[in-house]
């Protein structure tokens, strides 16, 4: 009785509510900061997420379930954001929990179990990817991940946005939605809130050009810069503003400000990109030694 009114009371008594659209977002700040931590993966400094013991929380599936009931009408623009960021990254971890393990028919979840899913990508249900499935519940309406994504970008679209609609593009926006990967830009350690959209989406930026693993990395001997590979996948969108060393220059650490502001030639090569999950897949079935289908453990880079 004693540990159930004391995990209550952390829930209720830690963090005071926020509610847009009718979603407590103080819900999924408390999943985040008891199940996400800064530390390392393959050799990368990263934020690890705890699937598992977020598979067990009930915040999280309480706020997933908010997601459902949300109200988008009449949101502000930071509002919408703020939902929209938090629902994505939410719903990215809720696709690799309920596909964490691979079995013979994954529509089915049935025959053999062949171990532990490496990432969203690694998820397939008949034709689509773990990006494609349309199965989560936004206000009412299922949305795959990638539909959500598109609710922000390009350009802020309904319903998330009401009416009228600033159709200005934030490229911020690609550090602010996080699809589970190593290389992805870190999941930030409190839920996005209207008040401080800004500031936050900020410092997801910072933190993103600050890792020279997955964000950005100047070889001063060589001139070769290293960026993400997103900065092949949404090209077109930076080079709209004046490319990505233009449109981000202002969250880079200072030397590489420096670097891009002196005129110096260099060469743009793409890091690898890791989708193995960013944390501990809650899958601990044992892939049988025969089955149906080829099996292989490797890590995945793309």
């Amino acid at each position: 009785m004693l540990r159930s009114f004391v995990t209550v009371c952390f829930v209720a008594c830690s963090s005071a509510s926020v509610l847009v659209g009718g979603v407590d977002l103080s819900m999924w700040d408390a999943v985040m900061s008891r199940h996400v931590r800064k530390a390392a993966q393959f050799g990368i400094p990263i934020h690890v997420v705890d699937y598992p013991r977020i598979a067990g929380d009930l915040d999280f599936h309480s706020f997933i379930y908010a997601l459902s009931t949300a109200d988008l009408t009449s949101l502000t623009r930071n509002e919408s954001f703020a939902l929209g960021i938090n629902a994505y990254n939410a719903f990215a971890i809720k696709t690799l929990i309920d596909y964490a393990c691979q079995y013979e028919n994954m529509e089915e979840k049935t025959g053999a179990c062949l171990g532990a899913t490496y990432g969203v990508p690694g998820i397939k249900v008949g034709n689509s990817s773990g990006f494609k499935l349309k199965i989560h519940n936004l206000a009412g309406e299922l949305y795959s991940l990638d539909e959500v994504e598109q609710l922000m970008r390009p350009v802020p679209s309904p319903p998330l946005f009401s009416y009228p609609i600033d159709t200005t593009e934030d490229l911020r926006i690609h550090a602010a939605l996080v699809c589970d990967g190593t290389s992805c830009p870190n999941l930030a350690l409190e839920a996005f809130t209207p008040e401080s959209i800004d500031s936050q989406m900020d410092a997801a930026v910072v933190d993103w050009m600050a890792n020279p693993f997955k964000g950005l990395h100047i070889n001063k001997a060589t001139n070769v810069v290293q960026l993400s590979k997103i900065f092949t996948w949404f090209k077109d969108e930076f080079d709209a503003q004046g490319g990505m060393e233009n449109a981000y220059r202002q969250y880079m650490p200072p030397a590489a400000q420096a670097y891009f502001a002196s005129g110096v030639k260099y060469t743009v090569e793409y890091l690898g990109y890791m989708w193995d999950a960013n944390g501990p897949v809650p899958c601990s079935c044992q892939a049988p030694v025969m089955s149906n289908v080829d099996t292989e453990a490797t890590c995945h880079v793309q």
